[in-house]
């Protein structure tokens, strides 16, 4: 039916607009600004899109599995002063990859969102939260801004929801961009998610977000070794706290003592695996899952050649950092400064400190 009648009638010579005229003039009206506003941003997207060097892809393994692997070797983890965030140069793979990335990790309850909100507050970034793990950006209690060029991530060991009884929470190889973590609209979007996604697992999610389990662990190793292995400077912040006070504070988080026990065997072989590739890369001497405790607290200060105390400097080799709980409620902005300086971050900015051990330290003295 046409909007005006080509042969009018007595009645439509008087009053040629009706009123349905006029509703159907409006509903075509805002087909053409909605048709306008939506190829107004594919064109802006696709103008951004830069297509990926295909030259540096190294595939990945599979989303969920039982042991730590890696996905070969990175040309940007030579061990360098940290460029400041004000003078990055690196142009990611994949226009929808931040050109840096601050993943804070560590067991559960070990201070890991307390670093990250340092970290967060340090890059000036108090308007936005954290990414929590491997939820996008859209996530309406912990929003994020997707396009920043520096992005703070938090993750714990394991990340997710309480832990079930028998259930092991499965080590997850790679966490994809926030924009992969919900649906895509985009036309842009949806091709360098299926790109990623492919390139990673050997899949295509067409729009659709990829799912991950409700609690995983996150292999540091092999999330690394892709982002820069894509031209994103990954940086790992990995916090331990001393061993009985973190397992106190995780039962909140499990309150099954068995596989509480289990998670934080594979989190700590997990965080091992990282200081030995990363940390000690070019030591003979490794640690293991005893042995790496030497890293935390008063321990951490020590000259086991003889015994003598001594100011040893934050641990940090390919932009992974080890960062204790304990040494930063010693030291409090020393050490933070120190950790700015590792990170390439320029700040003025020291938290109010307040130690979490006082009181789990309480009870357990109480339980002695």
């Amino acid at each position: 039916m046409n909007i005006i009648s080509k042969t009018p009638n007595a009645a439509s010579k008087f009053y040629p607009w009706t009123i349905k005229n006029f509703f159907l003039l409006f509903l075509f009206a805002l087909a053409i600004v909605i048709v306008d506003d939506y190829q107004h941003i594919s064109e802006s997207a696709e103008a951004a899109y830069r297509p990926p060097d295909t030259s540096s892809s190294q595939p990945g393994s599979s989303l969920t599995t039982t042991t730590t692997t890696t996905t070969g070797t990175s040309g940007n983890n030579k061990e360098r002063a940290s460029p400041s965030v004000d003078n990055l140069t690196n142009i990611p793979d994949f226009f929808i990859l931040p050109k840096r990335i601050y993943s804070v990790i560590g067991l559960e309850d070990s201070g890991t969102k307390f670093v990250a909100g340092i970290i967060n507050q340090a890059l000036q970034n108090h308007k936005h939260y954290t990414r929590e793990g491997s939820r996008s950006c859209m996530d309406r209690h912990h929003r994020c801004d997707e396009t920043d060029d520096v992005m703070v991530q938090h993750f714990s060991l394991p990340w997710g929801k309480s832990c079930e009884k028998d259930i092991d929470p499965p080590v997850v190889d790679v966490v994809v961009p926030s924009q992969c973590a919900r649906e895509q609209t985009i036309q842009s979007e949806i091709d360098q998610c299926n790109e990623i996604t492919k390139d990673i697992w050997g899949f295509e999610t067409n729009g659709a977000p990829v799912k991950y389990p409700r609690r995983y662990q996150l292999d540091i190793v092999s999330h690394k070794e892709w982002y820069d292995a894509h031209g994103v400077e990954q940086f790992f912040i990995i916090v331990v706290r001393d061993e009985t006070i973190s397992s106190i504070a995780r039962t909140k988080h499990c309150h099954f003592e068995d596989s509480k026990d289990r998670e934080e065997k594979v989190g700590t072989d997990i965080i091992v695996n990282a200081i030995n590739r990363y940390i000690l890369k070019d030591q003979d001497e490794k640690v293991t899952s005893e042995t790496y405790k030497f890293w935390t607290a008063g321990e951490f200060q020590k000259d086991h050649s003889n015994g003598k105390r001594k100011l040893s400097a934050l641990p940090f080799g390919n932009n992974v950092a080890l960062v204790s709980y304990e040494t930063l409620m010693k030291l409090g902005p020393i050490y933070i400064k120190m950790l700015y300086q590792v990170l390439g971050i320029d700040s003025e900015y020291i938290p109010d400190i307040k130690d979490g051990n006082v009181k789990y330290m309480a009870a357990s003295n109480e339980n002695v």
